[in-house]
């Protein structure tokens, strides 16, 4: 930290020790000393471009925490769906069994149909829809 505001005597302050100006090298002098080919002074990222790299590495994060979420439930969305189709052809094997016991035969395996997805039911609308719905309007 420089105090002194820019003055032209002004200190450097590290802990409670003070560096004195006169033997701390300035930019310009660093500049002159460094060798073309050598590494380039660069400025520091300010805060708000350090922000930007957290927030983008954040992000970069919850993608692939994403892909791999959604990785694990079709995968368990398959085996569920392997589990339930092998419990449906048990239970056909053992009603063809039933079936022929009693003499009658059953019905081919592929004319039953899936389920169809469960579904939430209609919401009710607002009392001002009612009128189409069997209400009597009177002029």
């Amino acid at each position: 930290m420089r105090a002194g505001g820019g003055k032209k005597h002004g200190r450097y302050y590290l802990g409670d020790n003070v560096i004195d100006t006169a033997s701390t090298p300035t930019l310009s002098q660093i500049r002159a000393r460094t060798v073309s080919g050598g590494p380039s002074i660069r400025q520091r990222p300010t805060a708000t471009q350090a922000l930007q790299a957290q927030l983008e590495e954040e992000r970069m994060r919850w993608e692939q925490l994403e892909a791999t979420l959604a990785q694990q439930v079709q995968k368990q969305v398959q085996e569920v769906q392997a589990q339930m189709q092998t419990q449906v052809q048990d239970m056909y094997t053992y009603f063809q069994a039933q079936f022929a016991a009693m003499g009658h035969q059953l019905p081919p395996h592929s004319t039953w149909a899936p389920r169809p997805p469960i579904s939430s039911p209609p919401m009710p609308g607002s009392a001002g829809s009612n009128a189409g719905a069997g209400a009597v309007v009177q002029d």
